[in-house]
């Protein structure tokens, strides 16, 4: 029986490059079609999932040089639910949303805000990311912002 995941993270961290290499179709040259029909491409050396993702980071740190924003981090993970073991000795995993990007920026209002961002297509917007979108402004009062083609 396989290993079964939900997402690259909640493998450990010593695997989640491997297997992000094994589904861009990039280990031993084999040519993989893409599941939303996106295009993986790396930008200052960084690997993006899409095109879309490597062009929001360019603009992204425009804006950081720019000083309009500040403190962008890249794939950001919050937990929506802890892991925790039944009592049957089974073990519950821990349920995360990998950001794309996050960032700090001035309000209207003099005051500094905290910017979650996602970049999304339509074929991206799976029922699965919407709950997570759910989770995260109710577990932790964030509104995500998404960043569409």
């Amino acid at each position: 029986m396989g290993l079964r995941v939900d997402s690259l993270s909640d493998l450990p961290p010593s695997m989640q490059e491997q297997a992000a290499r094994a589904m861009m179709g990039t280990i031993k040259n084999k040519a993989v079609k893409a599941k939303y029909g996106n295009t993986a491409t790396e930008e200052n050396g960084i690997r993006f999932g899409s095109k879309l993702e490597a062009r929001r980071f360019r603009e992204l740190l425009q804006l950081e040089r720019a000083g309009e924003i500040w403190d962008l981090h890249l794939q950001e993970e919050f937990v929506l639910k802890p892991a925790y073991t039944l009592p049957d000795g089974s073990r519950s995993r821990a349920i995360k949303y990998v950001a794309d990007f996050t960032y700090r920026r001035r309000t209207a209002g003099g005051g500094e805000e905290r910017v979650v961002e996602d970049t999304k297509s339509r074929p991206t917007k799976t029922p699965t990311y919407r709950m997570k979108k759910k989770l995260m402004e109710s577990v932790h009062g964030i509104i995500i912002r998404e960043v569409e083609r």
